[in-house]
């Protein structure tokens, strides 16, 4: 019996393992969406199965396992639509496997299934809420073993073994699972971090040199234009300077909202560093692209932004404005290109588009 219970455990284990480095980017938790929450139920409704299959069998029609284990996994991270899936999957396959001899185990899962389900909608810490579902689903399946096997000489020696590996187990389970959701939302979070600004959620320097690259490489292999803005906010160290660091976090902030409402929802909107921002618009001719450089332009100088004291501040900013092929049909000069007509924009008056199909660039300046 113990070593059919420490293969249930080991399979328990390596399903963790394996569905949570498959999902390791995705978010799992009651609030998630339906679609994922179908597929959680359908995995642990197989992992139950499976538990059941190399399951201790102390007579033909009855099985003791760790299946109570998985119904509180799907109810506390899943949520009822999760463990209703898989609470099926188990019971049909035991009807399938046992015939209808084992009504009295469907019972006690549905049981089980109503006890966590109440259990995790609890507001008490995770681990509490796991540790009492443990307990109670454990007593239930005691009650179980006990009216199924009535008579026999180890009822007693089977009901302590496994009311001990069941606690026993649920709690390495719950520990290791806990450990692996933790180490995947490091992942999340390290990921994101490596692509996205800290501040703004907007792609970072890096992300942007890597799509801006990838997007040049399509476009001259496809024969496609792409645009480029290259936008600075006019005198920002005087906003700093004036309001302090923290406010201009929020000025920042509240630009980037604006360029992404701003710009088409395909667009790659980006924070360069500082106060420097660009939007790659793929597919964008020249004169769309004044259009939206214009457009942006507009929102910012009519946002009025709001600061925690409640003070208002305006802002304004220079757009430089570069296309391939029509500013350059040398893809590497385009980031110059629009560099350029940003420090046009700005040494001519700020607060202004300019493009620089309208300057002279030498590629070797």
């Amino acid at each position: 019996m113990i070593r059919d219970l420490l293969i249930n455990m080991s399979l328990l284990i390596s399903f963790i393992s394996i569905v949570s480095h498959i999902l390791k980017e995705k978010e799992i938790n009651t609030n998630t969406s339906l679609k994922v929450k179908v597929a959680g139920g359908l995995i642990t409704g197989l992992l139950g199965v499976t538990l059941i299959y190399f399951g201790f069998r102390p007579t033909d029609n009855t099985i003791i396992d760790f299946r109570n284990i998985v119904l509180t996994m799907s109810a506390i991270y899943g949520g009822p639509v999760a463990l209703l899936i898989c609470a099926l999957s188990i019971a049909l396959f035991r009807i399938a496997f046992f015939g209808v001899s084992s009504i009295s185990a469907i019972i006690i899962t549905a049981i089980i299934c109503a006890v966590d389900v109440l259990i995790s909608k609890q507001k008490l810490k995770m681990s509490t809420r796991w540790t009492i579902a443990a307990a109670i689903n454990t007593i239930a399946i005691n009650i179980n073993i006990w009216q199924l096997l009535k008579g026999n000489p180890r009822l007693w020696e089977m009901i302590v073994i496994y009311s001990f590996s069941s606690m026993f187990v649920s709690l390495v389970t719950y520990r290791y699972l806990n450990y692996s959701l933790t180490a995947n939302i490091l992942f999340r979070k390290l990921k994101s971090e490596s692509a996205n600004d800290y501040l703004t959620g907007l792609n970072n320097v890096r992300s942007f040199d890597q799509q801006f690259n990838q997007i040049m490489k399509t476009a001259t292999e496809k024969n496609e234009q792409v645009s480029l803005l290259m936008i600075d906010i006019d005198f920002f160290k005087k906003v700093n300077d004036t309001y302090g660091h923290h406010q201009g976090d929020i000025v920042l902030k509240e630009l980037g909202n604006i360029l992404t409402k701003n710009s088409r929802s395909f667009d790659i909107v980006s924070r360069n560093g500082g106060e420097e921002f660009t939007v790659i618009l793929l597919d964008c001719h020249i004169n769309q692209a004044l259009s939206i450089a214009e457009r942006i332009r507009t929102a910012v100088e009519k946002a009025e932004i709001l600061l925690p004291d409640r003070r208002i501040i305006k802002i304004t900013i220079s757009i430089g404005v570069a296309n391939y092929p029509e500013s350059s049909q040398q893809k590497e000069y385009l980031l110059e290109l629009a560099d350029s007509a940003l420090y046009q924009a700005k040494r001519t008056g700020r607060n202004k588009v300019v493009i620089a199909s309208n300057l002279t660039y030498c590629a070797s300046s």
